[in-house]
């Protein structure tokens, strides 16, 4: 049985990566922080989503702690430092995601 793509690939083009060279987008963006466990230490890492296109993502490694509780309060301020809406107001419409609950 052959596999065959739905659709043909193509080579991305240097345009599609210039959100990364333009940061303008960051300042609309929203900081989720994201911690986690891996060999015994809490990992913190930093999520920036655009408000107005949630898929388009960039992670950044944090910092790495003994505790969750350590981890959190870590996480806490990152997010408060690297978010541009000091205030919180700003949501991401997480229906973007279609997640499945089952």
């Amino acid at each position: 049985m052959a596999f065959s793509l739905p659709c043909k690939e193509v080579p991305g083009l240097p345009v599609d990566l210039d959100f990364l060279e333009k940061g303008a987008w960051l300042l609309d963006s929203i900081v989720i922080p994201f911690v986690f466990c891996r060999r015994s230490q809490w990992h913190v890492w930093l999520i920036f989503a655009w408000r107005r296109d949630p898929l388009r993502l960039i992670c950044r490694k944090g910092v790495v702690c003994r505790t969750e509780a350590q981890a959190r309060m870590q996480a806490q301020l990152l997010t408060r430092g690297a978010a541009r809406d000091a205030r919180g107001k700003l949501k991401l419409n997480e229906d973007v995601f279609r997640f499945c609950e089952s």
